[in-house]
């Protein structure tokens, strides 16, 4: 049925999506909620259910739902829409569980807090989707290995070439941000250092 992918934002959630796509053969289809919701009332329900059955045509695929508590948030009934996104959202969710089509969904969320709000959980339920994965900060390991590839991206010499610099202590940075330690070394002319303190974890 599909995955939803938790946590901090910049550690490669969207990119899994694609990635997997890209694996498997199939075509990655983005699905942006928000455009969903119309002016006219029935507007928003024609175009999910329109924009479901496109969705089932064109697979086998991947549908891809980024930051998916964003547009749903309004699903508990508070929005103040006339029930417009409860019933978009139970339209999104019955198809979820129901469809027969081969897509297999990759939803992505930041805030477990706002997408279990919506609908009294009904989107974070067991059995809703195959599984929930955490997505944390990199590790070490990881934080090395990334620093090294977006360094040869953007600076053309490998981590190992910067040997004589101390090397930026990257716990708690995400994928994003040690990304942009990168960048900042190619302005910069390869002190890391400098590069690391000039960007900010959040």
């Amino acid at each position: 049925r599909g995955v939803l992918l938790l946590g901090k934002p910049g550690n490669g959630k969207s990119h899994f999506a694609k990635a997997l796509g890209r694996s498997v053969g199939w075509p990655t289809l983005c699905l942006d909620l928000g455009r969903i919701f119309g002016g006219l009332v029935g507007q928003s329900e024609e175009n999910m259910e329109r924009a479901m059955a496109i969705i089932d045509a064109v697979s086998p695929c991947i549908l891809f739902i980024d930051e998916i508590e964003k547009a749903l948030s309004g699903a508990s009934g508070g929005g103040g829409d006339g029930g417009t996104t409860v019933r978009v959202g139970a339209k999104f969710l019955q198809w979820l569980q129901d469809h027969e089509s081969e897509v297999f969904v990759v939803a992505t969320c930041n805030d477990i807090k706002a997408l279990s709000a919506a609908s009294d959980g009904a989107f974070v339920r067991a059995g809703r989707w195959d599984a929930i994965f955490f997505v944390d900060n990199p590790e070490p390991a990881q934080a090395r290995a990334i620093l090294g590839l977006y360094l040869d991206e953007y600076t053309g010499r490998a981590l190992a070439d910067y040997q004589g610099q101390d090397e930026p202590n990257l716990s708690g940075y995400s994928g994003a941000e040690i990304k942009q330690i990168a960048i900042e070394a190619a302005y910069n002319g390869g002190d890391l250092g400098a590069a690391a303190g000039f960007v900010i974890p959040l």
